[in-house]
C-alpha cells in the first residue's frame, strides 16, 4: 500500500494539481489522523462536497481510472453486503464522495448513484 501511496504522491506532484484543501501528507492523507477520528461519524451527515475533501491521494489520483473505480465500488459493496459499516472511516467517506462528485468515466451516472447510496446507508447506520 505504501508503494501505491508514494506513486500517487509523485503523480500528484508531477501534475501540479491544486487541492481544494491542504496538500497530501506522506501518509496520503490531507488531514492528520486525530482530526479524521474527531469528525467521525459526524462527517456522515455533511454535504457531499465537504465529505469529498477527505479523499486520500490514491483515490484522488486514480479517480478517472475505470478499473480502480470498479474495484473500489466492489469492495464497498462487499462491506455493505456483510453489514460491516464499522469498517468505514472519514477517509472512506471522502473517497466515496470524491468519486461521486468527480468521476467522469464510463457509466458515470451509475457510479455516482452507487456511491451516493453507499453514503446514505452509512449515514443511516450512524444515526442509530
Amino acid at each position: 500500500m505504501q508503494k501505491l501511496i508514494n506513486k500517487s504522491l509523485k503523480i500528484f506532484a508531477r501534475d501540479k494539481v491544486k487541492s481544494p484543501s491542504k496538500k497530501f501528507g506522506s501518509n496520503g492523507l490531507r488531514y492528520n489522523v486525530s482530526y479524521l477520528k474527531k469528525v467521525f461519524p459526524t462527517v456522515t451527515g455533511w454535504p457531499i462536497n465537504q465529505q469529498a475533501l477527505f479523499v486520500d491521494v490514491v483515490t484522488y489520483t486514480h479517480c478517472q481510472d475505470p478499473s480502480f473505480i470498479q474495484n473500489m465500488v466492489f469492495e464497498a459493496h462487499n462491506f455493505f453486503e456483510n453489514n460491516n459499516y464499522q469498517c468505514f472511516n472519514t477517509t472512506a467517506i471522502g473517497n466515496l464522495a470524491f468519486v461521486a462528485v468527480n468521476y467522469k468515466g464510463i457509466d458515470k451516472e451509475n457510479v455516482k448513484e452507487v456511491c451516493v447510496k453507499f453514503l446514505e446507508n452509512i449515514k443511516e447506520y450512524y444515526k442509530k
